[in-house]
This record gives structure tokens, sequence and C-alpha cells, in this order.
């Protein structure tokens, strides 16, 4: 990074490289000193800017995606920014896709979709599917173009909780810690879901029971098929309930139902789970996908950094006092207006235009 001298209204930070003196149209970009184009530069290593050629017609020909390329027409200039170069085993290893055996993961147009994938078990937890889970996780968390984390189910089922079979327990055998597989894989996972900075929209297209209905409720937005249930199956075999359950249920529905729903152990249907304001809606089995499709995408194209600290403040407020609130509120509000979707919706607003928002 160097300080350029660029004159009246110029920045006076700019990104530059070490041939800025060639004969050739040089590419730098002006920054601010504490913007995240700068912070980007930094953690990325970045080495240097190439040379462009004024009379290339195109600069995005023949550029991989680990080249950002990008236009200042106020400077007259362009840029180019090379990242560090790979080896081929890094190359090979960024490209190729991770395999799942218990789950499949998509990531498109700022949506990373995990589908639970043993529908012949209903999509029950298994170590294995854990550990699938904690592995797409991480890969969500470092890509910076996901602004939505849609979860669903393969098959008729949503999720059916734990896989029992890998807990049966001899005559003679001791109880299966049923405690470290909370702490170890449920617990991570959950506080993963809600500390996310942006949505989490969970889509049910079958029955979700135990702690496959409390990840469900776990998430930001739910909607689900008409023919999906809702059942806290805890009590059947002489458990609580857990995968937050007991906290999630409540501040939904009021303790008198989460209550009886836990002891009883009976099916709430999407409709009536609905009315309870357990879930933000249901449609029909035949449009679940399609609606739950769009609605992402738009959350996606909304200001998701300010998406995700709404989702902050909301959850925030459980606990809160109203003055602890307002304070919280206050402090999110003076961060979402620093944001480069903030100066774009109030531009768009201004020239009565679509918003076009980078999650930034």
């Amino acid at each position: 990074l160097h300080g350029l001298d660029v004159g009246s209204g110029g920045k006076g930070f700019f990104a530059a490289g070490h041939n800025h003196a060639a004969d050739v149209l040089v590419a730098f970009e002006a920054v601010e000193r504490r913007s995240q184009f700068a912070h980007q530069l930094r953690r990325q290593r970045v080495q240097r800017l190439g040379a462009v050629k004024r009379d290339q017609p195109d600069l995005t020909a023949g550029l991989d995606e680990d080249i950002f390329v990008g236009h200042d027409l106020s400077l007259r200039v362009s840029f180019i920014i090379r990242r560090r170069t790979a080896s081929a085993d890094e190359d090979k290893k960024r490209k190729t896709p991770v395999k799942f055996n218990a789950i499949l993961l998509d990531i498109a147009e700022g949506v990373a979709t995990i589908t639970l994938n043993r529908p012949d078990k209903l999509n029950s937890f298994t170590g294995e599917m854990h550990a699938d889970l904690k592995q797409a996780m991480q890969i969500i968390q470092n890509d910076r173009g996901v602004r939505v984390l849609m979860i669903t189910g393969a098959g008729r089922g949503f999720c059916a909780g734990q896989d029992l079979s890998e807990r049966m327990m001899g005559g003679a055998q001791e109880p299966a810690d049923v405690g470290s597989s909370l702490e170890k894989n449920y617990n991570p996972l959950l506080k993963q879901l809600r500390a996310l900075p942006y949505p989490v929209l969970c889509v049910v297209n079958g029955v979700a029971a135990g702690a496959g209905c409390n990840l469900a409720l776990a998430c930001d937005i739910v909607i689900a098929a008409k023919s999906a249930s809702f059942i806290q199956v805890f009590s059947r075999i002489g458990l609580i309930p857990d995968a937050g359950g007991t906290y999630t249920l409540p501040r939904l529905v009021g303790t008198a139902r989460a209550m009886a729903a836990a002891m009883l152990a009976e099916k709430v249907s999407a409709e009536q789970a609905e009315q309870w304001g357990m879930i933000w809606k249901c449609v029909d089995d035949d449009r679940l996908m399609n609606e739950a499709t769009a609605l992402a995408r738009q959350l996606a194209g909304q200001a998701t950094r300010a998406l995700g600290l709404t989702k902050r403040a909301i959850y925030a407020s459980a606990n809160n006092t109203f003055d602890l609130q307002l304070d919280l509120e206050r402090d999110l509000q003076r961060e979402a207006a620093k944001s480069e979707d903030f100066r774009e919706g109030v531009a768009a607003f201004k020239e009565k235009r679509p918003a076009k928002f980078t999650g930034r």
C-alpha cells in the first residue's frame, strides 16, 4: 500500500503495484484508509498490480476468479489485483468440490443450501452427519459470497432427530453419554447458526422430530410444507427436549403450549405451528421449494449486513431490559449507518431506482 498525492479531492491512500512507473497504463485504486478494500489487500497478501494496456478492450478477458478487476471512472483508470499465486495442490484443493456422505452442500447466487441427506432414515442425525455439517459450516463461514443459509431435508422428511441405533445399549452396558454428544455436536452447530451475520432459512419438507424439530426452530425464518409436522418426542424415551428446545419453544409459543408440547409429545401440524407463531408460514407441498428458493434469493438481494444486525437485536431482546435494548439499537444502528449498503439504499431512494445491495 502506498500513499500518493492525487491532488484536490483525492483520498490520499492508494493500493499500487511495484510497476506503477511503467510506460503503460498502470492500475491502482483509491481507497479509504480504514476501508474493507484496504483490509482485504493486507489480509489476502496481494503481491502486485498488473499493468494494463491502453487498447485492451475487455479487462475481464482470460482472468479467473483469483483476479479482482474493477474500474474507477472518476480517475479514468482501471485496476487489476492479482493474489498470491497458489501452488498446484492449493489450486486443486480449492477447485475440487468437497464430497459429503450424509448431507449435500450447494452454494450459488449468494445462497448456501445444506440438504440433510439420509432420506431412508428420515435424515436422522449420526456422527457422520455431524462431521459433514461441521465441515460444511466451515466452508460456508469462509465464503464471503454467502449471504443466506438455507437448510432442508431430502425425501419425505426434514429430520427425525438423533438416530437411536447409534445409542442402542445392551443389558450390561453403561448408558450412553448423551450430554457429551450435545456438547460436541449439537450445541456448537446451533451456536454457529445463531451467530451467522445473515439470515438462516429452514425449509421443513416433512416430519421434524426431536432434535430435528429444534434445529428448525433455531433458524431465523421457518417455512414448511402443509404436510410437515413438528414433534417434541423426547418424553417418549425418557429424555428432556434438547438442541435448544427448552429455550426456543417457550419464546415462540409461550410457556403453556411449550410445556404441553414437550410433556405430551403430540404432533403439531404445520398449519397449527403457523397459527401458534412457531414458524413463519406453511405452503402447499408442491410450492414449497419454489417459494423457499424465491425467499432465499430475495433475502440474499437485500442489505444482509443490516439483516444480520437486526437478527442480533431481536435475539438479544429476550434477555434485555427496555433501556438496554434501546442502547443496543443505538449501537447497532450506528454500525449499520456506516455500511456501503446504507449509502446505496439512500442513493437509490433519492434516484427513484431499485437498490443494488452488496452485503457490505
